[in-house]
């Protein structure tokens, strides 16, 4: 029957073109329901073992972080100040529209960050650790099919279409067979009858 095939070339290449999705939200869905047995995969987060407080009081008060964040950042302007600790330690939290600066008071050493990385500097303000935050990559992945984009949007809103698709011609493919093979049973019945 005509119709089965073309169902089926249409069901089939749908497959294919869903498979990358179907396989990253089957892992990061995973992932979500076993986070905390999966955490070694990603490694500790040895950050408290790389920066020291070698500068007591270097940054006392806000105007100060505020002034150091402007010779570090001119660019960037300053959305947000906090007085927050950082891993147990004095630091000042200066949020940008993108960024997050962790300057610890006590320290030439400081913090950048995004809601997926972050990087420790030194006084010079050379990277010396870089880290990555899988589990906050994974889950946007799951939630969102993309890091946050309104290309990743309309993927997701693809991926969507194509999943209804699929699940369309698939109850297609088996209903339809199941439905004809009933029908000649009921027709052959008859005329055995007859």
């Amino acid at each position: 029957m005509i119709a089965l095939r073309f169902l089926r070339t249409i069901h089939g290449w749908i497959g294919v073109l869903v498979i990358p999705w179907v396989l990253l939200f089957g892992l990061t869905g995973f992932y979500l329901n076993h986070e905390q047995d999966l955490a070694f995969l990603f490694g500790s987060d040895e950050v408290d073992m790389l920066w020291r407080e070698d500068q007591p009081g270097r940054l006392s008060d806000e105007a100060a972080a505020r002034a150091w964040f402007a010779q570090a950042f001119p660019d960037l302007p300053v959305e947000k100040v906090t007085d927050e600790d950082y891993h147990g330690k004095p630091a000042f939290q200066i949020a940008t529209g993108t960024l997050l600066v962790i300057a610890p008071k006590n320290s030439s050493f400081y913090f950048d960050k995004t809601s997926h990385v972050r990087q420790l500097h030194d006084a010079r303000g050379a990277v010396i650790d870089h880290h990555v935050y899988w589990p906050s990559i994974l889950k946007e992945l799951h939630t969102h099919g993309w890091l946050r984009s309104p290309l990743g949007t309309t993927l997701a809103d693809l991926f969507s279409l194509l999943l209804i698709g699929f699940g369309l011609t698939g109850a297609c493919l088996w209903t339809i067979p199941r439905l004809m093979r009933s029908k000649a049973r009921r027709t052959g019945g008859r005329m055995s009858r007859g």
